[in-house]
């Protein structure tokens, strides 16, 4: 039997606040090994109990082994998280933040990371489930977005010369307007997300809501 006319039902798979495969909090970095279906898994049911689960719908694709693509918008939508062995990386309306390894992340130069933001703090000593905590953080940031763009600070010479490095001393400043949120700010490492801080308080001191620095 059908729902009623007028009768709205929301069904969704169930999913246990603690659930998640024990390889989560056991398995280190990215490179070895990388990502299991399961823990992909796990971190599509934690976005679905969100409060950012309205704003997203989710499509899991296999690209290959420990590489899976999670589409958040649709196949085109444009707003993806993307994990295999070598970073993570969540991509939203043209931005796109990177969580690379660090052993892979020094190999890449900033003329290659030119209009991205890669992530500077540590990832080869945290578990699966604190890596991922990051991506769940990143897409929550996204959710509901209607625009976003994002500026870098960088030591002047390092603009005029191509150069490797960690990033350590590249600082993104990432501004996402939404129209369900008020204004506040979160801190990974070297990026700063402002949401909604970019018109009423372009000119002024910040004075508030600060979240918790995740590093």
């Amino acid at each position: 039997m059908g729902a009623e006319a007028g009768e709205r039902r929301r069904l969704a798979r169930a999913w246990s606040a603690e659930a998640g495969p024990a390889a989560l909090r056991e398995r280190r970095g990215l490179r070895d090994p990388g990502f299991s279906r399961e823990e992909a898994d796990w971190l599509m049911g934690r976005l679905q109990r969100s409060d950012a689960s309205r704003f997203l719908s989710y499509r899991l694709h296999d690209e290959r082994n420990d590489d899976y693509s999670l589409y958040l918008n649709g196949w085109v939508g444009g707003f993806y998280a993307h994990l295999d062995a070598r970073s993570c990386e969540v991509c939203c309306l043209g931005e796109c933040v990177h969580l690379a390894d660090e052993a892979y992340r020094v190999g890449i130069s900033r003329d290659a990371a030119y209009g991205e933001v890669v992530y500077a703090g540590p990832i080869s000593g945290r578990t699966h489930e604190e890596i991922l905590d990051l991506v769940f953080e990143v897409v929550r940031v996204f959710a509901g977005a209607t625009d976003a763009f994002h500026e870098e600070t960088r030591p002047a010479w390092k603009w005029r010369e191509s150069d490797f490095g960690d990033f350590g001393d590249c600082i993104y400043d990432v501004y996402v307007r939404n129209a369900h949120t008020g204004p506040y700010r979160r801190t990974l490492a070297n990026i700063t997300f402002h949401v909604n801080c970019d018109t009423e308080w372009k000119d002024w001191p910040w004075e508030g809501p600060w979240e918790v620095e995740l590093g």
